[in-house]
């Protein structure tokens, strides 16, 4: 076996020259304080930088240096705890916050800025926005990027809404909405394909809206129900006018149909044949109906001088209508026909009967005389 080799520090140790011992006993002190001193000033120090945790030893010298010798760089705009110029504490921790620009949008009015927060709850709550129940476009634990973010905020207003309900008392809200259907939305009653809103979903909900929202709803609805038979009417000239008989009766049909309901608030406003089905036909149902026009008019004999007078007019039919104006055995004008009463026997002279005639020619012959037939009383000697 070979023997052992003694250490090159112990060599030097066991020297006989007494400058080389002397030299390496002055090295030897230099290193053992100097070890004392680097040992002294040996600082742990946990950095937390933008939430990222580092651990970091630090020599000496302020918090400033500390940053230099990690290689983290601040702006005028960062936080930094302690500051930039206090010293490094052992087991301390350095708290750096980047400054980083948020483009806020509250209520529809933009502007920049600049924050150190890390998240969207921390910059609400830095902006005085913590607890007022806004609504977000980003959530409140979501980051906020040191190279910035957009975020919209929308603050709670006050709203009165009669929803479906006309007539009784609006209820009092308060949603962070920026537009009537968006609150209609966050309420959980969005709108319907029909229903109508005033004012309009699109409009901004401002402090003070009042929201009126009619229901519409449209559903099918199928049932089965009788349907009246075809009625059949035959005139008889020979019985009074209006008296009616019953031929045959006739009977009901079935059928089944298709409604197309549609409500308001609830309350149906429309209904509307979508489809008709046959089930059992109907029969038919005969009716006999008079024609023969009865009158209030007194009876008046033949042989009068009406009947002579009628001859002359219109060669004794009473029934003449030649379209030049006048109509009726009396030749009546229209005017005078409605002015002495006639329409309550029939529309226009010729339609009335003899006796009709006579009962109005009475009155217009004491209102006018006969001068009301200048060329036929003339000749007959009645003036």
């Amino acid at each position: 076996m070979s023997p052992k080799k003694k250490s090159t520090l112990h060599r030097i140790n066991s020297t006989s020259s007494v400058p080389l011992r002397a030299a390496t006993g002055g090295m030897l002190a230099v290193l053992v304080v100097g070890g004392t001193v680097v040992a002294t000033n040996h600082k742990d120090v946990t950095l937390d930088v933008n939430g990222e945790i580092i651990q970091a030893s630090a020599l000496s010298g302020d918090v400033r240096g500390l940053l230099e010798d990690n290689n983290i760089d601040v702006d005028d705009r960062a936080m930094v705890t302690p500051g930039l110029d206090e010293s490094v504490e052992n087991n301390g921790t350095v708290t750096v916050r980047s400054a980083r620009q948020v483009a806020l949008t509250v209520d529809g009015q933009p502007k920049s800025v600049d924050t150190t927060s890390l998240t969207v709850a921390d910059l609400l709550s830095e902006l005085g926005y913590e607890g007022n129940a806004a609504a977000l476009s980003e959530g409140g634990g979501a980051q906020i990027p040191v190279e910035g973010m957009e975020l919209n905020i929308t603050t709670p207003r006050d709203f009165t809404l009669n929803d479906g309900t006309p007539g009784e008392e609006p209820a009092r809200l308060s949603l962070a909405a920026a537009t009537v259907g968006e609150a209609l939305e966050m309420r959980g009653t969005p709108l319907g394909k029909d229903d109508v809103v005033t004012p309009a979903a699109d409009t901004p909900l401002t402090p003070g809206t009042h929201v009126e929202v009619h229901r519409v709803s449209t559903d099918e609805v199928t049932e089965e129900r009788p349907f009246d038979p075809p009625v059949t009417v035959k005139e008889d000239p020979e019985k009074p006018e209006g008296e009616e008989e019953v031929l045959e009766e006739g009977s009901a049909g079935r059928e089944k149909v298709t409604f197309r309901i549609t409500t308001t608030n609830g309350e149906e406003t429309d209904r509307e044949v979508v489809k008709r089905t046959e089930l059992e036909p109907a029969t038919e149902r005969v009716v006999v109906r008079g024609t023969k026009r009865t009158s209030s008019a007194a009876a008046v004999p033949g042989g009068t001088v009406w009947d002579e007078l009628v001859q002359c007019e219109a060669t004794g039919d009473w029934s003449a209508n030649t379209g030049n104006g006048f109509s009726g055995g009396l030749q009546f004008t229209p005017s005078t026909w409605a002015a002495y009463g006639g329409t309550e026997y029939a529309p226009e002279a010729h339609m009335a009967s003899r006796e009709e005639q006579i009962a109005v020619a009475e009155k217009v012959q004491a209102a006018q005389g006969w001068g009301a037939w200048p060329a036929c009383t003339s000749k007959m000697g009645l003036r």
